[in-house]
């Protein structure tokens, strides 16, 4: 908890077992709740997420895997069920550094913003963790972004890692959001 604010952190996972436990440590003390959202995930996510003795963390489990959006929608979806007033989505995989979520929130917290996303280029160490071939992309549509956009601030628009507030996610018709990575209209 931050200023009064239930902060909860969604993490859709697929294929992150080698990762997650390290992702999962980081998880600075001011989030109270962390869902993991196992995406059908064949490499024995679960069962490690289950061993884990942070009670914070909540396992949500998939039959079939529903992709980064079902899961990510799923993770949102019981973070609005059960009263958190801000949410936070990370991957699984190590590109995000968790310690950076009470920057993140600042914008939220302060009345500023109601959204606030991340950006991979901050920290390079997580561009490390990055195919060559997905950088290239995401500097390309990061460019592209800016050209289209005019925001030329914008830093890593592809980027997942994001912290929205409650009732903004409230006004988001959550079950029109695509499964996959690419969207389809939502409003």
């Amino acid at each position: 908890m931050i200023d009064g604010k239930k902060i909860a952190v969604a993490i859709p996972a697929f294929k992150v077992a080698s990762q997650i436990g390290s992702v999962l440590a980081r998880i600075p003390a001011c989030v109270d709740r962390v869902y993991v959202i196992d995406d059908a995930s064949p490499d024995g996510l679960a069962e490690l997420v289950g061993r884990l003795a942070d009670p914070r963390v909540q396992l949500l489990r998939h039959k079939k895997n529903q992709g980064v959006g079902g899961a990510t929608v799923r993770g949102m979806q019981e973070a609005l069920h059960d009263g958190y007033d801000i949410i936070v989505k990370c991957d699984g995989d190590g590109q995000m550094d968790p310690m950076d979520i009470p920057r993140l929130l600042l914008p939220l917290l302060d009345g500023s913003a109601d959204h606030a996303k991340g950006s991979r280029f901050y920290h390079f160490r997580a561009l490390n963790t990055m195919p060559a071939w997905r950088f290239a992309g995401n500097v390309g549509l990061t460019f592209l972004t800016k050209l289209a956009s005019g925001y030329w601030n914008v830093l890593d628009p592809v980027n997942g890692f994001l912290a929205t507030r409650a009732d903004s996610l409230r006004s988001i018709q959550l079950n029109k959001v695509s499964r996959r990575f690419f969207s389809k209209p939502i409003f």
